[in-house]
């Protein structure tokens, strides 16, 4: 294998992983949210399998066993980041003490991750001003200068919020 980004490329699909967790606890305790399908239709552009064959053309493997090295590593990763952030949410959940009764009336304002571009480790890009229109869809119809919360280290760059 070659010393390339493979570390860097598996990070990324840790964070869809991870988010795909968060997702997922959300719809299955039905809280109420703003995002509606908004992540829906990215998550069904994604494919493992291209995917893998985009990591797998990255590190320019050729080698059989080093091909499955990577397929394992990376469901490895993938499966470990669903439940990371699976467990992460649930335990923040319980971790506020609201009682059942409080959960029912729980909605979440705002949620942003994302599954372009480099977390899709370049199997779907989408327009980075159409990701920050539809994120900031989830407070209304608002008007943003988007370039000013942008920039690195502004919270529409953010991994997850």
């Amino acid at each position: 294998m070659t010393d390339s980004k493979l570390g860097e490329d598996l990070g990324f699909l840790f964070e869809v992983g991870f988010n795909i967790g968060i997702l997922a606890y959300i719809e299955q305790k039905q809280f109420k949210h703003r995002f509606e399908d908004l992540y829906r239709h990215d998550l069904q552009q994604l494919s493992f399998s291209r995917i893998l064959k985009r990591l797998k053309t990255k590190q320019k493997v050729i080698n059989p066993g080093h091909r499955k090295i990577i397929e394992k590593w990376s469901l490895f990763f993938l499966q470990k980041s669903f439940l990371a952030g699976l467990n992460f949410f649930e335990e923040y959940i319980e971790s506020t003490g609201w009682t059942k009764h409080r959960l029912k009336h729980l909605e979440i304002l705002y949620y942003q991750c994302c599954f372009a571009g480099n977390n899709s480790i370049g199997t779907y890009d989408k327009e980075k001003e159409k990701i920050y229109r539809e994120l900031l869809s989830q407070f209304g119809d608002i008007k943003v200068d988007t370039s000013k919360y942008s920039r690195k280290g502004q919270f529409l760059n953010a991994d997850t919020l």
